[in-house]
C-alpha cells in the first residue's frame, strides 16, 4: 500500500478553507451580561477563595503523548521494541509503569532553563494516575460523539461504520513493523533508513504522534468537554469534596486538551513558539516566581504551542491563540458566576456558554488546519529542492520530506474530529 502525497483524500482548498472559516465569532467577552468579569488569567475560585480549575488527568495524556514518540517510538528498533514501545504509552498502566519517571523535560530553549524544577516531579503517578490513552482515542471513549462511520482520509481498507481509529492506529503500527530493513536511493547511492522511515515516504513515528494529538486531544477536548450537556440535572452544584461544579470541571478539561499555560494572554507568539530566547517567558513562565515550573499552569504543551507558531508565521494577519484563549477564559467566566450564584442555568446562560465553546473549538480548529498548510508549504519546497536526477540529495533530505508529509497526513486527518468543524455539516462531500 502506498502512502503517497496523491492519495491524501482531503483536498489543499478544503483545508485552506477551514483556515479561513474555521475561526467565526468574536472572543470579546460579548456574553449577554454586562456584569461579568473576565479575568486575563484561567484563574477561577469559589465563595472560600479556593481554586475551582482542574485538570491534571489532561496534562498527564499530553504528557504520555510526548514520551510515546520521543521516549518510545522515537528510540525503538524494530518489530517488538516498536510494538513494546507502542503498548507501553498507549495502554499505560499505573500500577506497572506510574512510579517510572516521565520522559518530557523543560525546553532547553528557554534561558531560565537551568534555575528552575518542573512539577510535578519526576514520576508519572505525581501528575495523574490510572489513565490511559487508548480508553479516550476517538471512538474508544464515547462513540456518539464521532462524526462520521467511517475514518475520512484512510486509504485502507476499514469499511464504513468501523470508526474504531484505534484500530487505525494499530494498522499504522502493522505497517512500522513491516519495514524491512529500509534503504532509499539518494543522489549519494543506496541509504538505510531509520527505524520509523519506510521507502515510500512516511515516517511513523510522526504521523502516529499528530494523528493522536487529534483523536485524543482534539477530539476529547471538543466533542466531548465542550460539547457538555450544560442543562443536565445537578451539573450546577458544587461535586461532593470539591471546589468545583460538573460545568466548571468539564470546561477546564476541554481546556486542558489545548494546552495552554493559564497565562497563556501574557505570553507572545514568539514566546508560545519557543522563539524568544532572551526572554522569561519562553514555552514555559515562572509566574509566581517560585522556581518551579508546573506543567498544568505554567507550561504551554501541545496545540496551544501549534496555534503561537501559526500566528507567528502569519506575521499578523491571525491571532488564533487569543481568540481560543479569550473565549476559554469568557465561557469559563460564565460557569464560574453561575456557580457561585447556584442553582440551574437558563437557557439563555447556556446559549452564552455554547457560543464561547464554538468560538474556542473554531480557532483551534483553525490552528490545526493552518498547520496542515504550513506542511503543505514545507512537503512543496522539499519537491522543488529535488534536482534533476529526481532524486533527493542525501538521507538528511529524504527523511526531512517524510517527516513534512507525515505531519501534514497526521494534521489533515484530524479535521474529522469536533462537531463544531465546517466539515461536520452534512452537506461537505469527501467524494
Amino acid at each position: 500500500m502506498k502512502f503517497a502525497p496523491t492519495k491524501l483524500a482531503l483536498s489543499l482548498s478544503v483545508i485552506a478553507a477551514a483556515v479561513l472559516t474555521g475561526c467565526g465569532g468574536s472572543s470579546s467577552g460579548d456574553n449577554g451580561s454586562d456584569s461579568l468579569v473576565v479575568p486575563t488569567d484561567y484563574e477561577f475560585y469559589d465563595a472560600n477563595g479556593e481554586s475551582t480549575v482542574s485538570y491534571s488527568g489532561q496534562t498527564f495524556r499530553i504528557v504520555l503523548l510526548e514520551d510515546l514518540i520521543d521516549q518510545g517510538v522515537a528510540g525503538a528498533d524494530f518489530d517488538d521494541d516498536i510494538d513494546e514501545a507502542l503498548s507501553t504509552y498507549f495502554d499505560f498502566d499505573s500500577a506497572t509503569n506510574g512510579a517510572n519517571n516521565y520522559g518530557f523535560a523543560l525546553s532547553s530553549s528557554n534561558p531560565t532553563a537551568a534555575s528552575v524544577t518542573l512539577v510535578p516531579s519526576p514520576t508519572y503517578n505525581d501528575i495523574s494516575s490510572g489513565k490511559t490513552l487508548a480508553e479516550k482515542i476517538a471512538g474508544n471513549d464515547k462513540v456518539a460523539h464521532l462524526q462520521y462511520d467511517t475514518i475520512i482520509g484512510y486509504p485502507g481498507d476499514l469499511a464504513d461504520g468501523e470508526a474504531v481509529y484505534d484500530d487505525l492506529v494499530s494498522r499504522f503500527q502493522m505497517h512500522l513493523d513491516s519495514i524491512p530493513a529500509p534503504t532509499i536511493t539518494t543522489a549519494n547511492g543506496e541509504e538505510a533508513l531509520p527505524a520509523t522511515v519506510n521507502d515510500e515516504g512516511v515516517d511513523f513515528a510522526q504521523l502516529i504522534e499528530k494523528f493522536l494529538r487529534g483523536a485524543i486531544a482534539f477530539n476529547q477536548g471538543t466533542a466531548d468537554y465542550l460539547s457538555t450537556d450544560w442543562t443536565a440535572a445537578g451539573n450546577n452544584d458544587v461535586l461532593d469534596g470539591k471546589t468545583y461544579t460538573n460545568n466548571e470541571h468539564k470546561w477546564d478539561e476541554g481546556f486542558g486538551y489545548f494546552g495552554a499555560s493559564r497565562f497563556y494572554g501574557s505570553f507572545t507568539d514568539d514566546e508560545i513558539a519557543g522563539k524568544a530566547t532572551t526572554s522569561e517567558k519562553n514555552v514555559f513562565w515562572d509566574h509566581n516566581a517560585d522556581t518551579e515550573i508546573d506543567l498544568g499552569s505554567e507550561y504551554n504543551l501541545g496545540h496551544a504551542v501549534n496555534c503561537g507558531k501559526r500566528d507567528r508565521g502569519s506575521n499578523g494577519v491571525t491571532d488564533y491563540s487569543k481568540v481560543a484563549f479569550d473565549a476559554f477564559l469568557t465561557g469559563r467566566a460564565i460557569l464560574n458566576a453561575y456557580a457561585l450564584r447556584g442553582g440551574d442555568l437558563t437557557s439563555a446562560e447556556v446559549a452564552e456558554v455554547e457560543e464561547q465553546a464554538e468560538i474556542a473549538a473554531q480557532a483551534w480548529e483553525a490552528c490545526i488546519a493552518a498547520t496542515a498548510v504550513h506542511y503543505i508549504n514545507d512537503v512543496v519546497a522539499d519537491y522543488e529542492a529535488i534536482g534533476a536526477t529526481n532524486l533527493f540529495d542525501d538521507l538528511a533530505a529524504y527523511t526531512t520530506f517524510a517527516k513534512h508529509w507525515s505531519e501534514l497526513y497526521g494534521f489533515a486527518l484530524i479535521l474529522q474530529f469536533s462537531p463544531y468543524s465546517p466539515f461536520a455539516h452534512p452537506s461537505v462531500s469527501y467524494e
